[in-house]
């Protein structure tokens, strides 16, 4: 076992697999197709089944969420020495397990390691996705009632949709959004408290001291950010922190 194991990890080094490459190791028997000579051939459908399996369990979906198609196997499948085959998954860290999916496949038969395959296949993935329920303004914050959940293929869609309802109520929208849009983390931003334009008391304080004078807020700011601000009596612009949406701060 362990020398199966080292001569697994040399294999992976000769054969390119990057170290830190996640791997599935498929546990049931795995049925063989009869060949000449007391071999065996892996089916197509069962190296497709295995594949379904790794992205599934990858995932942590259910295989009604999944759907493989145009699968493909290129690589060692003949001549497999009869009994105990195994088939072991690969694939690059980061790589997506939508759309197009390519894995490797390391087979080994009675404990030794005999030969590769490559596996690639056009995967579907369904999901809840939040989408708009009607039409968003821009400059709209957004309520629980303004979206709603809807199954969505994600092989279609960008790696930043978004997921949960609750990940977009209070922020508000980029720009307008129609009714039914995927709702795109890009769309939205956090609701500033202050303004450019809106009027402020500039509060300065050190120790029992205690100074306020009339600002205006120059540009939009957000809750313990700096914003820049002109003094309404001095006419001088100076950077306060914001406190709320009537109140800035001046650090000392």
């Amino acid at each position: 076992m362990i020398r199966c194991a080292v001569f697994m990890l040399f294999l992976a080094c000769l054969w390119g697999i990057p170290q830190g490459s996640r791997a599935g190791t498929v546990g049931d028997p795995i049925p063989e197709v009869s060949g000449s000579r007391g071999t065996v051939t892996l089916s197509k459908r069962v190296l497709e089944s295995l594949f379904h399996r790794y992205v599934c369990s990858s995932l942590r979906k259910p295989g009604s969420d999944v759907l493989v198609s145009r699968f493909r196997v290129t690589g060692m499948r003949r001549g497999l020495p009869r009994g105990g085959v195994n088939v072991r998954l690969y694939r690059k860290d980061g790589r997506r397990l939508t759309g197009n999916v390519h894995l490797t496949a390391i087979v080994s038969a009675r404990g030794s390691v005999v030969g590769k395959m490559n596996l690639s296949a056009w995967v579907d993935v369904f999901q809840q996705v939040v989408c708009a329920r009607r039409n968003l303004k821009k400059g709209t914050v957004i309520g629980a009632g303004d979206l709603y959940l809807s199954r969505k293929n994600l092989s279609r869609l960008s790696r930043d949709i978004l997921k949960r309802i609750d990940g977009a109520v209070g922020l508000r929208v980029r720009h307008n959004v129609k009714a039914d849009t995927c709702i795109k983390r890009w769309m939205l931003e956090r609701s500033p408290a202050v303004e450019r334009g809106d009027r402020v008391t500039i509060l300065a304080e050190s120790g029992a001291l205690r100074i306020t004078v009339p600002g205006k807020v120059l540009e939009k700011g957000y809750p313990g950010g700096l914003v820049r601000v002109r003094n309404m009596m001095s006419r001088k612009e100076i950077f306060a922190r914001v406190v709320d949406n009537l109140t800035v701060r001046v650090d000392f």
